[in-house]
């Protein structure tokens, strides 16, 4: 036995439709304060990264000269 759902009248589906076509402003302030602080800590690590980094770089370049002169001797 079928049944024929229930028609929503026109004005409700406006109204519903206006309410949750898109999201709250809180909603988008939430999550751009979430990808702000995301951001700022993902330039912190970047900025440890490469004093890390260089300070990798200085330390190989005293090294290397010193294995190529045992090499070859």
């Amino acid at each position: 036995m079928h049944t024929n759902p229930v028609e929503i009248p026109t004005d409700i589906k406006r109204k519903y439709a206006q309410q949750n076509a898109f999201p709250s402003a809180r909603y988008f302030q939430i999550h751009f304060d979430y990808l702000h602080e995301l951001l700022g800590d993902m330039k912190n690590q970047l900025e440890v990264s490469n004093q890390k980094i260089s300070v990798l770089q200085q330390q190989l370049s005293q090294i290397v000269p010193a294995v190529v002169d045992e090499i070859h001797q």
